[in-house]
């Protein structure tokens, strides 16, 4: 059976702390012994004793890494990068800080997204119980009056036998949503492949996500030891969409015409204008890494803070909307009952 993939926050861990060894003085193969021998997890133990070997035999991290099957393909990549530069504690360092943001990234878009799709599905949950259940009662009671359920009461109420019918399909699409949704929130691959697919749109959240990732990787990039024509090339190797690769490309091939960098970088929208001029002055200054780095955490502020907004105007209005449907419900019944227990009285 494949190997399956660590999460984000694990391989930022690992990362982190293979650095750490490395920082001081420890050989790669003995701190992924070290680190096999305080893990927990049968599997993954072997899997780093086997990587040790490897190592030991001469294969270099990047290929261990490769041949463990549970590292993104990415972190091999940079690895290679890292070792040919002679930077791999720099290179480990930034990938923890790079996965760490991911992951932090992908708690934020699962809460925004998981929160508000409960919500409507027990709002609706609890409209459907009403048309089904409830409504029928009411009938009665008018029935027992001496009336009967008219205009929009009568369609709820023929709608509410409608469902009662459909009542099996109902209870295996509620499954089906449940069972959508706990898979959702379990598996961090679907949620990655999703966000991917959204990345490309136009919207202004789904921009400042992806510059957000685009200086993650680019800062990943530099700190590999690449001069910034290649780390941007490989920045757009790690990057979800096809859009933002070919964006990538693009500001590669103006840069090796001879643009400067800040200019092509806002041509091909990678990053907004003013994170493109600041980057141009730091790689004037000899300090692309830090600079792309501080880009990057500042996006990443700027992007919480966008998908936090979203979802502060987004829950409101599913709010209102379901108690919207309840209300109609409740006040189409009631209503005409409280005309006819005024008529009585």
């Amino acid at each position: 059976m494949k190997p399956k993939t660590l999460s984000y926050r694990a391989i930022s861990s690992l990362c982190l702390e293979l650095s750490l060894f490395l920082h001081a003085g420890a050989s790669l193969a003995n701190a992924l012994d070290l680190l096999a021998e305080q893990t927990e997890q049968t599997a993954l133990k072997k899997i780093y004793f086997t990587m040790s070997e490897q190592i030991d035999a001469g294969s270099s991290a990047a290929e261990a890494f490769q041949n463990a099957g549970i590292f993104p393909r990415d972190v091999c990549g940079m690895l290679r990068v890292g070792e040919q530069t002679g930077k791999s504690e720099e290179t480990l360092l930034s990938l923890s800080r790079y996965y760490d943001n991911l992951d932090n990234a992908d708690r934020q878009m699962r809460s925004a997204m998981l929160w508000p799709c409960v919500l409507v599905a027990v709002m609706m949950t609890v409209a459907v119980l009403l048309l089904i259940y409830v409504l029928p009662v009411f009938e009665q009671v008018y029935v027992s009056l001496g009336g009967q359920l008219t205009g929009l009461a009568r369609i709820l109420l023929e709608a509410g036998r409608f469902l009662h019918t459909a009542l099996p399909v109902l209870i295996l699409l509620l499954v089906a949503v449940v069972g959508a949704l706990g898979f959702f929130s379990a598996s961090q691959s679907f949620r990655s492949r999703l966000f991917g697919m959204g990345y490309g749109r136009n919207g202004k959240l789904s921009i400042k996500l992806n510059t957000a990732r685009f200086a993650h990787a680019l800062s990943l990039a530099l700190a590999g030891g690449l001069n910034f024509e290649a780390a941007v090339e490989t920045a757009g190797q790690l990057l979800a969409d096809e859009k933002s690769r070919q964006a990538c490309v693009f500001c590669r091939a103006r840069i090796a015409e001879g643009e400067e960098a800040g200019r092509a970088l806002r041509e091909s929208r990678l990053l907004p204008a003013a994170e493109s001029r600041l980057l141009s002055l730091g790689i004037q200054g000899g300090a692309a890494e830090s600079t792309s780095r501080e880009i990057a955490v500042r996006l990443e502020r700027d992007s919480a803070q966008a998908l936090e907004n979203a979802v502060g105007r987004t829950e409101p209005l599913l709010v209102l909307f379901c108690c919207a449907v309840i209300g109609v419900i409740l006040l189409a019944v009631m209503l005409p009952l409280a005309e006819i227990m005024a008529s009585i009285g």
